[in-house]
């Protein structure tokens, strides 16, 4: 049933949310942790652009191509799915030694 006056809404969703906070809370860890595994999922089957080379996923960097809004964890810290896909849209998978290679020619010019 929705509300027509929109304090009473406001009222109804906070007194939902005390009443459900920890299922709240434990779906938001869920989510996080899907967008968590995901990225390392992508990282470790993704070799370096530059090299070729497979490497685990902590060596692994995205180079931002283009337009960069925001760093690619805070997508997954804020679980927002469609801007970390759009993020990773404009990135391509490097080593971190190539990432830093990379960054140095860009920087000489």
């Amino acid at each position: 049933m929705p509300f027509k006056d929109k304090s009473k809404q406001q009222a109804y969703a906070r007194e939902h949310y005390s009443q459900n906070k920890e299922k709240y809370l434990e779906s938001n860890k869920r989510r996080r942790q899907a967008l968590k595994d995901f990225v390392k999922n992508l990282k470790e089957k993704t070799p370096c652009l530059d090299c070729g080379k497979n490497y685990p996923h902590y060596v692994m960097d995205f180079y931002h191509l283009r337009d960069k809004e925001f760093l690619i964890n805070k997508f997954v810290t804020n679980n927002n799915r469609s801007g970390l896909m759009s993020e990773i849209q404009k990135c391509q998978i490097v080593c971190s030694n190539c990432h830093r290679e990379r960054t140095q020619n860009r920087l000489k010019i």
